[in-house]
């Protein structure tokens, strides 16, 4: 199900999809990295492991700079995080990521966008609401 976000244009109420979850993945993730230098950051499992292949094989295929680092557990994920982020402004973490605050862990500069892709459930509500800095990707079906 696709959160809705009430909007208020004086008499008329308006609903739109809410920004921090990406619905078009062409246009709302892959066509925005193009170009760019990406961090992938990929949990240990065998799910992540496979995701990470097929996505570096589309990113070769596209000519894009990727660096993609499996970690272990948070501090893998933190680590991984401050040795590479004075170069990355795109995040994509791999089945890691949402069940935490990311922003308030990684304390990540104002402009790095981080695309969590994570099976674990319960999301943090705070990734949830951070529409500015963290969305995620998942099937709404």
């Amino acid at each position: 199900m696709c959160l809705r976000v009430q909007v208020q244009l004086g008499p008329l109420t308006e609903y739109r999809a809410a920004t921090m979850f990406v619905e078009d993945l062409r246009t709302q993730f892959y066509q925005r990295l193009i170009g760019k230098r990406i961090l992938v950051i990929v949990n240990y499992d065998i799910d992540a492991i496979c995701a990470s292949k097929i996505l570096q094989a589309l990113f070769k295929y596209d000519n894009m700079l990727y660096s993609i680092v499996p970690i272990m557990g948070i501090m893998g994920m933190v680590r991984a995080f401050n040795e590479n982020k004075d170069d990355v402004k795109f995040v994509l973490l791999v089945n890691c990521g949402g069940c935490i605050d990311l922003v308030d862990l990684l304390q990540p500069e104002p402009d790095v966008v981080f695309f969590v892709c994570d099976s674990h459930r319960p999301y943090d509500i705070c990734n949830v609401y951070s529409d500015q800095q963290v969305r995620q990707i998942f099937s709404y079906h």
